[in-house]
């Protein structure tokens, strides 16, 4: 098996068309079409740089409309992670790895995502894997939260209560999103529902023994991350503590960190201690 699928070998199962093309390795979900093959291959030929790592965007082969992103591994230190399917310091994967790990998880509990139609990574240099690749679902006809928040302002409690929602669905099933913001909600510009929860990057996949604390700094961030503009801070405490009610949440626990995280920036170590020991 190559070292890059060690870390996220759960995918092979999903993922059992692998194509080679020259340095590129690409595996699907279904066998690709030659234009889908020449179009994710020519993705690697755009210009990167320092101030241009990750590009995301469209990617349109024929019929196949799918949603393309892909990061440049600068560093000697994460191209030999990725490429031995090694973790940080910290006990994490680099972005392209999580970001595929934490996706396909959601996907397999059943949140609300984009499907992932398939993944590559190109190799340069001594054989060390130098840029990711992730293929998902194009969201046609969705926008993001805050784009349709702006069109309908009058609509913030909606959004706000079915956002809220999508929240505790996705942590009461072990994927916790350390990202959870409008921008990173996706809504049917149509129907609006259901909402999709996107850029799985950030996310812890598994229980936490503080649950409470996690949910606060991921309400108070939705909060700091646009939300504000819209609504507010009362009402949106609001319906904020009608759902701890519901769900039981253990107040105290909640409250020692969720003004804090209204009006501070947490900066993602301090999420990861949150997450793993309750605090900041």
């Amino acid at each position: 098996m190559d070292s890059i699928m060690l870390s996220v070998s759960t995918a092979l199962s999903s993922f059992l068309h692998t194509h080679q093309v020259e340095n590129a390795t690409f595996h699907f979900n279904q066998p690709p079409s030659a234009e889908l093959l020449d179009s994710v291959s020519r993705w690697f030929d755009q210009p990167k740089s320092k101030s241009r790592k990750r590009i995301s965007g469209p990617l349109l082969a024929g019929d196949t409309r799918l949603f393309a992103k892909s990061q440049l591994l600068e560093s000697l230190k994460s191209r030999l992670r990725v490429t031995l399917g090694r973790q940080t310091a910290d006990g994490r994967y680099d972005w392209a790895v999580e970001e595929l790990h934490n996706t396909l998880a959601a996907s397999q509990r059943g949140i609300p995502s984009p499907s992932i139609i398939g993944f590559g990574y190109i190799r340069r240099g001594l054989g060390l894997v130098q840029e990711t690749l992730l293929l998902t679902e194009l969201l046609d006809g969705y926008c993001d939260g805050q784009d349709w928040l702006e069109q309908h302002p009058r609509r913030v409690q909606w959004f706000v209560e079915h956002a809220l929602e999508l929240l505790q669905r996705s942590n009461a099933k072990g994927i916790y999103h350390m990202d959870f913001s409008a921008l990173n909600i996706m809504l049917d510009e149509n129907n609006a529902e259901p909402m999709k929860v996107i850029d799985m990057e950030n996310c812890f996949v598994g229980p936490t023994p503080y649950s409470a604390e996690t949910l606060a700094f991921q309400t108070g961030f939705l909060y700091r991350r646009g939300l504000y503009k819209f609504i507010t801070e009362a009402d949106y405490d609001s319906l904020v503590y009608r759902m701890t009610q519901r769900d039981d949440v253990e107040m105290s626990r909640f409250e020692a960190l969720y003004d804090v995280c209204k009006h501070e920036n947490i900066g993602r170590k301090e999420r990861r201690r949150i997450f793993l020991e309750g605090g900041l």
